[in-house]
């Protein structure tokens, strides 16, 4: 539903990886985040984030998303679970709950969300 593009060569800031093949797209590069606790307190905190995750919709379910996450994750030596995604679709939720068993988070005012998961690194 976006009227333009919101990711192109032009826009990748210094230190963002840009993921792409045929038929889709990952954008992703490290960002100082403010969260909110469920008790209300704030903490800042440095995370790689997942900004931009496009699929074109007649090549969905047949593993190229999975594939493009999975070459990031292992690229950036990163979990799913310690990632902050920036302001997340409804295909992508499930896909990672799917994949990733990831769904509880503290909604944020930033619309950026870190699952619980994140701060149990092991």
């Amino acid at each position: 539903g976006l009227r333009h593009p919101i990711t192109s060569v032009a826009l990748l800031g210094p230190k963002q990886t840009l993921y792409a093949c045929e038929h889709g797209l990952l954008k992703c590069g490290p960002k100082h985040l403010y969260y909110w606790r469920r008790d209300g307190t704030m903490i800042e905190l440095d995370a790689m984030c997942l900004l931009d995750f496009f699929v074109e919709e007649a090549f969905r379910r047949r593993g190229i998303g999975r594939g493009l996450f999975e070459r990031m994750l292992t690229d950036q030596k990163a979990r799913a679970s310690c990632l902050a995604y920036d302001r997340p679709s409804s295909n992508l939720l499930p896909f990672l709950k799917k994949h990733y068993n990831l769904s509880a988070y503290v909604p944020q005012p930033t619309n950026f969300v870190i699952f619980d998961d994140f701060f149990f690194k092991d």
